[in-house]
């Protein structure tokens, strides 16, 4: 399994897309849940934020271990029993090669790849005077759209993201699938 979270590394010159950012640290039970099913886990990254401490021997933090090479990008893409990510350009990969993709944090749930049948998505959630947003409010507002930090801070929206036990739960449901 190909795990590509995004952070601040991704784009540190474009902050206006850090909302789309996310802790890897958050991923450690779903990698760990995977790994204890017999999944090999690989965290994917050119550039990262920080390691991705989770002590077992089938997790491997490929981003930092000083082995990642682009061929090794594209093969672990390809030949992957599914991907976790949070949307980056690096998921066309796995999307070529038409394999299933868990979206967690996804940034802006109106562009969500609708194509992939055998992906699923969870999304950021978004609240406002704090209370988190209905889908009528999202699309009302046009935060599902979004493309920037600041257009959540003029309209007065918080982007929180996905706990630890809602990543396990979607990851654990793709295993299921």
């Amino acid at each position: 399994v190909c795990l590509m979270v995004r952070d601040g590394a991704y784009l540190p010159h474009h902050t206006y897309h850090s909302f789309r950012d996310c802790d890897v640290d958050t991923y450690a039970n779903a990698a760990w849940e995977l790994a204890e099913r017999g999944y090999y886990v690989f965290r994917m990254g050119a550039k990262v934020a920080k390691p991705f401490f989770v002590k077992h021997r089938r997790i491997f933090d490929y981003a930092t271990n000083g082995m990642r090479s682009d061929f090794m990008d594209v093969w672990l893409g390809a030949r992957c029993a599914f991907t976790i990510s949070t949307s980056t350009g690096w998921d066309a990969i796995p999307q070529v090669f038409r394999k299933p993709i868990c979206y967690t944090n996804f940034p802006q749930w109106e562009y969500m790849p609708t194509w992939q049948p055998t992906s699923l998505a969870i999304w950021k959630h978004l609240q406002k005077d704090g209370k988190r947003m209905t889908i009528p409010e999202i699309i009302k507002s046009g935060a599902g759209q979004f493309m920037g930090v600041q257009e959540f801070q003029e309209a007065g929206i918080t982007r929180i993201d996905n706990t630890p036990q809602e990543i396990s739960d979607a990851v654990l449901e793709m295993v299921e699938w």
